[in-house]
């Protein structure tokens, strides 16, 4: 134990040193500790007492307490997953080749990653803290019975970041102990969209209490006990109740759930080796460019099977490019295109039987609707970065051919964003059918708003993506993720703008409306930045500078 803490140190010190004499490194320490002191800090803004602008909307006390407890349990499953691909035995090189072959033993070895999994909880904790603030300035349970004992302002992210650390540790349980984990993976998405298919079908025929008593029901309190218990933390201390004791409980599980990570005796060593080296070739493609790392990605792709094309030739040009990807996108028709319309139609159907059942949880539909209309927004622009590695896996094919780039880049993400329309729409048009409230308006927005805001930022992502390849650190890694971010805060800031003569007025019909038709101004300008640094990208394989394209167009 003492050599794996001195190499920690050491690890550390030689981190820091190379961060304090690099200074182009400085940047993005300080975005990563700003990102999770800003969740932290607003998530406590007033968590622990009413805020006066949620006065005027109440909330059924039942039913909140029912949304944040199976916001926790997805968050939760969501670590779980994690634990199903390769990220968490994921180590440094230079771990596996001083570690890997001392007499040291595999638990202690084990506790080296620790520290990780502590780091993705609370940054869960902050993220979740934020989310929660934000909800109560919206709207404000109607408790029966307020308290008069202010809880720490520490128990709440105390509770959040014990109950996600469990399931962290769980998740490290199942990357230790089990090799082939796909079908786990597989069999935990159809769980996940089954049983929320339920809850919708239970909904709509027996009603919302329904729904309530489920989730509020013993086995899902015990099934999913660290969420329950840190929900229950999280809420007495909003209702000015004792929250010390649900926490107590979540530390003593917290130390359980150590145990079985620990005394695992598997040989867990080939499988981390492999995912090591893989991440560590990515990284090290990543120095010779963009089209390098994309280039050590595809080489690693195996298949498995072939799939026969169903779809025919079409078009000529760029189009005959977004006829090729529809093709390949068609020989998986159910994830590319029909699961999008499910999902769409459940979400809308879900958010419209909420919505028209009485005033107390028309908020709580509105609200799902687009909270799960921005969570599947993190998905689609993920499809959206792989449909821009591919184009640059095949930049040798696409290179001869005498398309402009940002007709080049339209082709590429045109199958993304035709699961893109379809998920919206399906939202919308099911919304609109059951004559929800707010029908016009919400059906607007994901017809026609959401979709076009989601293609500038696919094409903004894009363009990052060329020009940040993944570098050779971590640091550098959650650099290329901060990029988009503090990229997209110049867009957020001309879309806050324009909708203020609609918030002014009080008109959401203006905000929609003004919010739509920036986004075509703004996607035709990124398109065509994104063609010019693809035709550099395409051509010379390295990354390419935006500066750079901007100076040129100008």
């Amino acid at each position: 134990m003492r050599a794996v803490a001195l190499l920690s140190a050491f690890k550390f010190k030689n981190s820091l040193r190379t961060l304090f004499s690099d200074p182009r490194k400085l940047l993005p320490l300080a975005v990563a500790i700003a990102l999770v002191a800003l969740m932290i800090v607003l998530g406590q803004i007033g968590i622990n007492q009413p805020h006066p602008n949620a006065s005027h909307e109440h909330l059924d006390p039942r039913a909140f307490h029912a949304g944040v407890l199976l916001s926790l349990i997805l968050l939760g499953l969501s670590f779980i997953d994690s634990g199903l691909g390769d990220s968490l035995l994921t180590f440094g090189m230079s771990d596996v080749d001083y570690l890997f072959p001392s007499p040291i033993p595999r638990r202690v070895v084990l506790a080296f990653r620790l520290p990780g999994l502590m780091f993705g909880a609370l940054f869960m904790a902050g993220f979740v803290l934020m989310a929660f603030d934000l909800a109560m300035r919206v709207a404000e349970p109607k408790w029966q019975h307020v308290g008069h004992t202010t809880p720490p302002g520490w128990a709440a992210p105390a509770a959040l970041f014990l109950s996600g650390g469990i399931y962290m540790n769980l998740a490290m349980f199942i990357s230790v102990r089990m090799n082939n984990r796909k079908m786990i993976h597989r069999a935990l998405m159809v769980s996940v969209f089954v049983v929320a298919g339920l809850l919708g079908l239970v909904g709509w025929r027996l009603g919302a209490n329904t729904v309530e008593a489920a989730v509020l029901s013993k086995v899902v309190w015990w099934l999913f006990l660290p969420a329950s218990l840190a929900t229950e933390s999280l809420l007495a201390g909003y209702a000015k109740e004792p929250s010390l004791a649900p926490l107590g409980w979540l530390a003593v599980s917290y130390a359980l759930s150590l145990i079985p990570m620990f005394t695992a005796k598997a040989n867990w060593y080939e499988q981390s080796i492999v995912s090591t080296e893989r991440s560590f070739a990515f990284r090290q493609a990543a120095r010779g460019g963009y089209a390098s790392l994309m280039g050590a990605k595809a080489s690693s792709l195996k298949s498995t099977r072939s799939r026969m094309y169903t779809l025919k030739p079409f078009g000529s040009g760029a189009m005959s490019l977004f006829w090729a990807h529809l093709c390949a996108a068609a020989k998986r028709p159910f994830g590319n295109f029909i699961g999008p319309v499910f999902g769409g139609i459940l979400a809308g159907s879900f958010a419209a039987f909420a919505a028209s059942a009485n005033k107390d949880t028309e908020t709580i539909g509105l609200g799902a609707l687009f909270a799960i209309g921005l969570y599947c927004s993190m998905g689609f622009l993920a499809t959206a970065k792989a449909a821009c590695e591919s184009a640059i896996r095949r930049r040798e094919l696409l290179s001869p051919l005498p398309f402009p780039g940002w007709q080049s880049v339209a082709a590429n993400l045109g199958t993304p964003y035709c699961t893109i329309i379809l998920f919206f729409s399906g939202c919308g048009i099911t919304y609109a059918l059951f004559r929800a409230p707010y029908w016009p308006l919400v059906s607007f927005a994901f017809g026609v708003g959401l979709p076009l805001r989601l293609s500038a930022r696919m094409i903004l992502q894009y363009i990052i993506g060329i020009a940040y390849p993944d570098a050779a650190d971590k640091l550098q890694q959650f650099f290329a993720v901060g990029v988009y971010a503090i990229a997209t805060s110049p867009f957020l800031v001309a879309e806050f703008i324009i909708c203020l003569p609609g918030m002014i007025l009080h008109s959401f019909w203006i905000v929609a409306i003004s919010l739509t038709l920036i986004q075509i101004p703004i996607g035709a300008v990124l398109l065509l930045l994104a063609g010019k640094a693809s035709e550099k990208a395409v051509a010379t394989g390295e990354p390419v500078s935006v500066m750079s394209v901007v100076r040129r167009n100008r």
